[in-house]
């Protein structure tokens, strides 16, 4: 192992956990990969043979079971080369083995969370579920409409869309088209309109429930309610200048749920946009989230990976941080299911999977089915999006 890799360990030791077999050829020797649990070391992972690994096994029994063995001593014992200089009574000294443990890191703000550079996740380590989430006065977590806000979402389903969505949004979306062309000299005739940008998504929301064929007979008028709770430029001010320093895409969770900072509810995102700092960006901001993560995201324990070659649906692993009330896992579901969450507690439950024509139950750890039970819905949005997209390579004229 190079030096310069482990410099900030010194003289302690790390712990690692062997997550799979590599073998390259049916000639070359077996090999273990070997995964530290330190975020921050994780990308020098090692692969040992299976002597070095039988060793590793035997010295760690005769260091730390059996200390009164001739081992032990044998490696206490000064030899004839070096004289060993000690300070101090020989009855004084003890022999002691420290674990590497940087110190903890617990951010206050947004600006901290962007250089946390090491998190550990421990294979053993249970988490109980969170005792302060959201709750409504009858215990329920289910999503509601206040009252001032229904007719927005039973009116139409636009309107709802325009309620996630504001008019200021699509303003902005209007002035960035107008100075594009100007910055780069595009000729037009008339400068984008605020209708015209309504009209065209009217035209998508009527296309995807009514097939009428041609473009051409979808015109039509479309109007909109009006919008609620818009950001006042002040606020919008302070919410810019506070995420300047946040990731680009911890920035648009961050915007979107900034109406439910403080209160305790759980944001569920996909691979895009989850990552063990988006969780602490949440948590910092008093929410919770969980969603999966793609299997190269900063942070994500890589001693939990699952590969699909060598898994069965239902194995798992997973790992806890006690210290920042965070799980990890990686779940097969036939495709690997890679999973972060500090809104669960770590107990496993089971799920069920048409096999064939049976219905068979699988082992899955309770946030996985926390996951799956509150993304159907976005999931489903996803199916419909795609009936028609304008990135699918449809132009549009005026």
């Amino acid at each position: 192992m190079a030096k310069k890799k482990y410099k900030d360990v010194e003289t302690a030791y790390i712990i690692g956990r062997g997550c799979r077999c590599i073998k390259k050829s049916k000639k070359a020797p077996l090999l273990f990969h070997i995964v530290w649990l330190d975020s921050q070391f994780q990308s020098y992972g090692e692969n040992v043979s299976v002597d070095v690994v039988q060793k590793g096994h035997y010295n760690y029994n005769i260091l730390y079971r059996e200390p009164a063995q001739v081992g032990w001593r044998s490696l206490c014992e000064q030899t004839e080369v070096n004289d060993i200089v000690m300070d101090g009574d020989l009855d004084d000294l003890v022999e002691e083995y420290v674990s590497y443990k940087p110190p903890e890191f617990f951010p206050t703000n947004l600006r901290e969370v962007e250089i946390i550079n090491n998190m550990r996740f421990e294979p053993s380590e249970q988490l109980e579920e969170p005792v302060d989430l959201f709750k409504r006065t009858d215990g329920s977590t289910a999503t509601v409409v206040r009252e001032q806000y229904r007719n927005l979402f039973e009116h139409s389903a636009s309107s709802s869309f325009f309620a996630y969505l504001p008019i200021y949004f699509w303003q902005q979306v209007v002035h960035e088209t107008n100075s594009y062309a100007s910055q780069h000299n595009i000729p037009i005739k008339n400068r984008s309109t605020l209708q015209e940008l309504m009209t065209f998504l009217g035209i998508l929301f009527y296309m995807e429930v009514t097939v009428k064929g041609e473009y051409a007979n979808y015109w039509g008028r479309q109007p909109e309610d009006g919008i609620f709770d818009v950001t006042s430029p002040t606020e919008a001010h302070n919410l810019a200048t506070e995420l300047s320093e946040v990731a680009t895409t911890r920035q648009h969770v961050l915007e979107v749920v900034r109406p439910i900072f403080n209160t305790q509810r759980i944001v569920n995102t996909d691979n895009f946009y989850t990552s063990v700092q988006l969780l602490q960006a949440l948590r910092v901001k008093g929410l919770r989230g969980r969603g999966t993560v793609r299997s190269n995201s900063k942070h994500f324990p890589q001693h939990v990976m699952l590969h699909s070659k060598e898994s069965n649906r239902g194995d798992y692993r997973q790992g806890v941080s006690v210290e920042h009330q965070m799980l990890a896992a990686a779940w097969c579901d036939g495709n690997i299911m890679r999973v972060v969450s500090n809104a669960d507690s770590s107990s496993m439950t089971t799920v069920r999977r048409r096999i064939g024509a049976e219905s068979v139950e699988f082992a899955a750890p309770a946030y996985v089915k926390q996951y799956n039970s509150y993304m159907q819905g976005v999931d489903r949005l996803d199916q419909t999006r795609a009936k028609f997209s304008i990135s699918d390579g449809h132009s549009f004229q005026k």
